[in-house]
């Protein structure tokens, strides 16, 4: 059987960061996934009626690509899905995900919806952060939703380079590029 583990990236504070752990914590027990927070602020305690999850407090001033670096770099399972603070999953987001594996496939994910859509400067901000640029776009995708970070799934055998990536400074955008160019 394969193995899953959902991994929360946080550094939001209040009821955003809540309402992703949240969020996080059901999506893991619907799949029977394992949960790790890498949690950067405030502690923030795991819902109560969830049982085996972890929680990492690094430092308050790690950045979102040290975070994540950490969060792939410590993988313990066949698939971890990344997620952050600024997107609220679905409750059956890890299952969709485990529908999708496929031989030869190292990469799940796809597009998030932009939480609050009222007011054009929550859009721009949506776009801003999670618009795709990445070099493949065009040539390889044909159509299909462009893959962001905050809602994708790596195979353990890619963990390490995509961990050691973040950590040289690279955003989603060129990971799912240097990924395509080896035939990922």
């Amino acid at each position: 059987t394969t193995r899953w583990q959902v991994a929360l990236v946080s550094r939001a504070e209040g009821p955003e960061a809540r309402r992703a752990l949240d969020a996080a914590a059901a999506a893991a027990v619907r799949a029977g996934a394992t949960l790790r927070v890498m949690r950067a602020g405030t502690p923030l305690p795991l819902p109560g009626e969830f049982v085996g999850g972890q929680i990492h407090s690094l430092p308050v001033e790690s950045t979102q690509q040290q975070l994540r670096a950490v969060a792939l770099a410590d993988g313990q399972a066949d698939w971890v899905a990344l997620t952050e603070d600024s997107a609220v999953v679905a409750p059956d987001w890890v299952v969709r995900l485990a529908q999708a594996v496929q031989p030869g496939i190292d990469v799940i994910g796809g597009v998030i919806e932009p939480p609050i859509t009222g007011r054009l400067r929550d859009l721009g901000a949506y776009w801003a952060e999670y618009g795709w640029y990445g070099r493949h776009r065009r040539r390889t995708l044909a159509g299909a939703p462009p893959i962001t970070m905050s809602s994708v799934a790596y195979r353990t055998a890619i963990l390490g380079r995509v961990a050691s990536w973040t950590t040289q400074g690279h955003w989603e955008d060129s990971i799912h590029s240097l990924l395509a160019d080896l035939g990922h």
